[in-house]
């Protein structure tokens, strides 16, 4: 599913991720950030 999502919208995916970080402040970065 990741994959699919980045392949169509990658900036999309990338602003995600980043609200994700910034929404939950997490350290470690989570399981699927290494596909990102």
């Amino acid at each position: 599913m990741v994959s699919n999502v980045q392949l169509a919208d990658p900036m999309k995916l990338i602003q995600k991720v980043a609200t994700y970080f910034k929404e939950n402040r997490v350290i470690e970065p989570p399981p699927w950030a290494m596909f990102v």
